[in-house]
């Protein structure tokens, strides 16, 4: 399946969870003007890291399928998602994305999964840690 990222439009002034629904650019934390300077100096990587690995995701059997009792159902999902956090902490990154999908009759949030990369200061570098994926 082929993704497309979606930008959501609204500001996020209060900085809380976004979602399809309210429209709110993605909550963004850091712990520290030293973690956002290195996320703003590696953002296009991680970019990349994030979509391979949810294309990754998506693409797999084993993770989705159509399979009767699959959770989640490739034919469900639109294609399209956006992040909805980034939260980087103690050298850990978390990127928290959702992806659309049309279960409930209309394009609304269906399947969330968290991208956490650890930052590996000597060679200045993201290596991905895991992934989980949620119903959203």
């Amino acid at each position: 399946m082929e993704l497309k990222q979606i930008f959501l439009p609204d500001s996020n002034p209060e900085n809380i969870y976004s979602t399809y629904e309210n429209q709110l650019m993605p909550r963004i934390f850091f712990d520290s003007e030293k973690a956002k300077k290195i996320f703003e100096t590696n953002k296009n990587i991680i970019s990349r890291i994030v979509e391979t690995e949810i294309t990754n995701y998506i693409n797999d059997d084993d993770l989705c399928s159509d399979s009767e009792n699959m959770f989640p159902k490739r034919s469900v999902l639109t294609g399209e998602w956006y992040i909805s956090s980034i939260c980087f902490e103690d050298e850990m990154l978390s990127v928290s994305s959702a992806l659309l999908g049309t279960d409930m009759g209309f394009k609304d949030d269906y399947l969330g999964l968290e991208i956490h990369l650890k930052y590996e200061s000597d060679t200045n570098e993201f290596v991905l840690y895991g992934i989980d994926s949620s119903s959203i």
